[in-house]
């Protein structure tokens, strides 16, 4: 049986961050234009880089994508919040 390894942190981060704010791998894949199958391939640990700067380049694009997608998140429950305080603004000043 062959020896267990663990993910690197990044990819365990990644992940759970992915979690967090509920982001698919596909729409992670998506915004890193990565096929679903290499994003896996990377967040698992299979995939096997030629340099530690072909490695460096994507870990730097998908935190920067996975940042890009949480903003647009935090953003629209911003927007959710601010009209929902609107509209319960709006009922009370009626009564």
């Amino acid at each position: 049986m062959a020896a267990r390894q663990l993910n690197e942190e990044w990819t365990a981060e990644i992940v759970g961050r992915m979690h967090r704010y509920r982001i698919s791998r596909g729409e992670l894949a998506g915004k890193c234009h990565f096929s679903l199958t290499y994003l896996s391939l990377v967040l698992n640990g299979n995939k096997e880089f030629k340099s530690d700067a072909a490695k460096n380049r994507t870990r730097k694009k998908i935190e920067d994508n996975l940042e890009a997608i949480e903003n647009d998140i935090l953003r629209e429950i911003e927007k959710d919040k601010e009209e929902d305080w609107r509209e319960y603004f709006n009922k009370t000043r009626n009564l």
